[in-house]
C-alpha cells in the first residue's frame, strides 16, 4: 500500500472513529496521520489527492462540530435540570 493509498485510509478511518464516538481511537489515528505527514513521504501529492485529503478533512470537521453542539446542549440541559428541577410537562 502506497503513503497516499495509506493515508486516505486514515482519513476513512477518522471519519468513521469520529461518527461512532471512539474518541480516542479517532485520537490515534489523527497522530498517525499526522506522523505521515512529517515523514515527507507524501511530498508527490496529487491535486486529486489533495482535494480527497481537503473534503475529508471538512468532513471530519463538520462531524466534530456536531458532536460539540450536541454535548454542548447536553450540558446547558443538565445544569437547567440541576438549576430549576425537572420540569416534565
Amino acid at each position: 500500500m502506497s503513503s497516499t493509498e495509506r493515508f486516505l485510509k486514515l482519513c476513512e478511518e477518522l471519519e468513521k472513529a469520529i461518527e461512532g464516538d471512539h474518541w480516542e481511537l479517532a485520537e490515534d489515528l489523527f497522530a498517525e496521520r499526522g506522523r505521515l505527514i512529517e515523514s515527507g513521504d507524501l511530498s508527490g501529492m496529487t491535486p486529486e489527492f489533495r482535494e480527497q485529503v481537503t473534503a475529508s478533512d471538512a468532513r471530519c470537521q463538520t462531524l466534530i462540530r456536531q458532536k460539540q453542539r450536541t454535548l454542548v446542549g447536553a450540558v446547558q440541559r443538565m445544569q437547567d435540570i440541576e438549576k430549576y428541577g425537572r420540569q416534565d410537562r
